[in-house]
């Protein structure tokens, strides 16, 4: 699972595991959270909208997801 940088003030970059459909979020402020249960075309939606930020704040943030603060370990980042 690698990270992918995206276009955004306030999102650094997002990581996704469609096997157990976990997402990552890293902004800009080095904070990482993890969102369980995220199916694979709200990430894709995400990573493809016209403002990242306003679409994490629309559909994710705040949504029935569980969700945890902390890090992960990734390789080649």
């Amino acid at each position: 699972m690698e990270w992918v940088h995206v276009e955004s003030s306030l999102i650094e970059k997002v990581s996704y595991d469609p096997k157990n459909e976990d997402l990552w979020v890293e902004f800009k402020n080095g904070e990482r959270y993890h969102y369980f249960e995220v199916p694979y075309p709200v990430y894709r939606h995400l990573i493809d909208a016209e403002s990242v930020g306003k679409f994490f704040h629309k559909e994710i943030r705040g949504k029935d997801y569980h969700w945890e603060k902390g890090e992960k370990e990734h390789k080649h980042e």
